[in-house]
């Protein structure tokens, strides 16, 4: 198997896995109980002020993901990293001991885009550069 295909499911089962488990708790006041919040309740309810510029990474993965699809891997590798960078704001609402293996989940999925399509641009240039190296056949 290619290893931007193993990326690929590595990238669906991270993203997947971020949705499942909890990624953030916050408290009811001092000594109030924890509520904890799945990935899939951040992505549902993630958009509304004021953890939008954080939420955004999920849109911007999204149009990674489909960029990749469709062979567009530098774009999708500069999405990727975009994604990354928006992710990481949920550190301005949150101290590092309310976050949780969804954050984290969902914070590698955007690496695994990135690598993912990084892998990728590097084997089209690869295969461009051997492409051109070879001699034109001239017809006699």
């Amino acid at each position: 198997m290619k290893p931007t295909r193993i990326l690929t499911l590595i990238f669906l089962a991270l993203y997947i896995g971020a949705c499942v488990f909890p990624a953030i708790c916050t408290y009811d006041g001092e000594n109030g109980p924890p509520n904890y919040f799945y990935g899939w309740t951040c992505l549902a309810f993630g958009w509304m002020p004021p953890w939008s510029f954080a939420w955004l990474a999920n849109p911007i993965m999204l149009a990674g993901w489909l960029a990749y699809v469709f062979h567009r891997y530098r774009t999708a590798r500069v999405l990727g990293l975009a994604a990354f960078i928006a992710a990481l704001g949920v550190w301005y609402f949150f101290q590092p001991k309310n976050l949780y293996s969804g954050y984290f989940l969902w914070q590698a999925s955007t690496v695994a885009l990135t690598a993912c399509a990084h892998l990728a641009a590097e084997a089209v240039t690869k295969r461009e550069a051997e492409t051109l190296a070879q001699p034109v056949a001239t017809p006699a």
